[in-house]
């Protein structure tokens, strides 16, 4: 439908999306002192000034936030052009922009008179720029901020020295600059982003505290890492003492590369941990407990991008007690997937295990159609003896307490369960995946382990998952013991409209037998107008002409039923399918 509006006055950030078609969703900013914002829709032609309410289409009234946003849904009209009045004003951001340079003599209020750093930080205001101009050291930054700060180079080439140690007082963003020294950062639990635009020598970052002389505790902890070069990344703190009370996050990305990446946490406390990898290269291995600790608490991996040679849910030389979850949604896998824990091997000839690290839980791994899992891309002979998918720990035996499963999503387990277990060209027998149940999901819902046996299903609007000849709804739960391959049925995809006798419906239909398809239509206020019946025999597309009265630009209800059997009960074969249309 096409549709024109014109704005009488501007909105700072301002949006219009479609949330379906019958509305639009109109969001902004406008000053924190309005505390409320109008929308009125006239006729095309009409002026505040002479306005009458014959001319008013519509209008609504929406209290404003305390940052100045509101979000008022617009229905759509007709084809005709209309007003739109409001009474939102355009929102003043302040953004003040402070120059820096090493030696800068000015007050930083331009390029040509720039601050020192030290200085920038005494003056900082409500949004504070600081822009480098010209090299500087960030050992000039006071020890003690409270706002957001962010620190950016004004063309890419300017430098920012760091000390040995660098420990960050508020949230941080850093972008569009050369970070010089080999340093450990700590971000103490506040939220440090590193931008795509950054380059560095080999830095150390912990998301949480050093705490290496007392106990120092942060109750999350937040970075997002898309710029520089990294020997290891920490989503928590350094040592026991610097624990994570709550959670840890680490967000890697964009153009970073990096060694290690470990999700944090300690053996004091109980952090749960979340690494998310959506671009960037980790050459060594991603790990979501702590390096040489047990780690109590669950951990959660993420990869939707980027390159990594190795993923372990569990801790790297340690054990760990919770539940390890490892979804892999793109990106590229050139080794392994474990996953529990890391445990070293030795020997020449033959493989012997120098120690025994576990997960006390369960071990998840989900994986959804990828092409680009264990390539053994850019792998040395040494680094291909052991690649593959592995449910458990790398360890000598399965051990009892440690429950593992590999799920296979969206019809996967053709293509990937080929990678299970040892493909290199040797040590075939040590190494092992150790599952307990292999999953296979196909097309049209999911399975989301919960850590107690069992599975919760999520199906697609319409759609009903069937494991064993037992159908299951929405948010039903399986359990692991009885479960091997789940399938979806149902209808998805449909569409109707209206027609000169009614209405037309179109969907497609999977079913494993026989059944019949009903559309039944309604109103608005969900009363029934009529419905038809069409035998579905075979997974296909299906159209459907429904003979009623329907009147032009009102909203109506499509509703679609797979049945059973229509003679015995009207038995559901699967959930219904429900869309809107005009």
């Amino acid at each position: 439908m096409k549709k024109i509006i014109s704005l009488a006055l501007a909105l700072t950030m301002f949006s219009a999306v479609s949330a379906s078609a019958q509305s639009v969703i109109i969001s902004g900013k406008t000053d924190s002192g309005v505390r409320a914002v109008t929308l009125m829709v006239a006729q095309k032609g009409a002026t505040l000034e002479t306005i009458s309410g014959s001319d008013i289409i519509w209008m609504d009234q929406q209290e404003v936030g305390k940052d100045g946003s509101f979000t008022i849904n617009l229905p759509m009209f007709s084809d005709d052009e209309h007003e739109l009045f409001t009474n939102a004003t355009q929102k003043e951001i302040k953004e003040r922009k402070i120059y820096v340079s090493e030696n800068g003599t000015g007050d930083g209020s331009s390029a040509d008179a720039p601050t020192t750093l030290s200085a920038a930080y005494a003056q900082l205001d409500e949004n504070p720029n600081i822009v480098i101009v010209s090299n500087v050291t960030y050992s000039d930054a006071p020890s003690a901020y409270t706002q957001n700060v962010t620190i950016k180079g004004a063309t890419g080439s300017e430098v920012l020295t760091l000390p040995e140690t660098v420990s960050i007082n508020g949230n941080l963003t850093i972008d569009n600059l050369k970070l010089k020294t080999e340093s450990k950062v700590y971000a103490n639990g506040y939220e440090l982003e590193i931008g795509k635009n950054v380059t560095s020598d080999m830095l150390t970052v912990y998301g949480g505290k050093d705490g290496s002389s007392t106990t120092e505790r942060c109750s999350k902890t937040s970075l997002k890492i898309y710029g520089g070069t990294y020997g290891y990344i920490y989503a928590g703190g350094h040592t026991a003492n610097g624990y994570v009370t709550e959670s840890t996050n680490l967000v890697f990305g964009g153009n970073a590369t990096a060694e290690y990446l470990i999700g944090g946490g300690c053996e004091v406390g109980a952090a749960v941990t979340n690494v998310t990898v959506t671009g960037g290269v980790v050459n060594e291995a991603v790990y979501g407990g702590i390096n040489s600790v047990t780690h109590n608490g669950d951990t959660h991996i993420t990869m939707t991008g980027g390159k990594v040679q190795a993923i372990f849910g569990g801790c790297n030389s340690a054990s760990m007690n919770g539940n390890a979850y490892i979804t892999v949604k793109g990106g590229e896998v050139t080794r392994r997937i474990y996953g529990g824990c890391y445990n070293e091997t030795g020997g020449l000839f033959s493989i012997s295990w120098n120690s025994d690290y576990y997960v006390n839980g369960t071990t998840n791994i989900i994986l959804y159609p990828n092409d680009k899992l264990i390539t053994g891309s850019g792998l040395s002979s040494t680094d291909s003896i052991n690649k593959g998918i592995f449910g458990g720990s790398r360890m000598k035996n399965a051990k009892s307490d440690e429950v593992n499963t590999i799920l296979f999503m969206d019809g996967s387990y053709t293509k990937l369960n080929g990678e299970v277990g040892e493909q290199g060209s040797s040590y075939t027998s040590s190494f092992k995946s150790y599952h307990n149940y292999l999953v296979d999901s196909a097309v049209g819902g999911s399975v989301v382990p919960d850590g107690n046996g069992t599975v919760k299903v999520s199906t697609n609007n319409g759609i009903t998952a069937v494991s064993d000849g037992k159908r299951y709804l929405n948010g039903e739960t399986i359990t692991l013991a009885s479960l091997t391959q789940i399938a979806y049925y149902g209808v998805s995809d449909a569409t109707a409209e209206k027609t000169q006798s009614g209405a037309t419906a179109k969907t497609e239909v999977v079913a494993s037998s026989d059944a019949e398809l009903i559309v039944a239509i309604y109103d608005e206020y969900n009363r029934f107008i009529s419905c038809e019946i069409m035998p579905v025999t075979a997974t296909d597309e299906y159209e459907m002409n429904i003979n009623c009265t329907l009147d032009a630009g009102k909203k109506y209800v499509a509703k679609f039923f797979l049945w059973q059997d229509t003679d015995s009960n009207l038995v559901p074969f699967a959930d219904n399918y429900v869309i809107e249309f005009r």
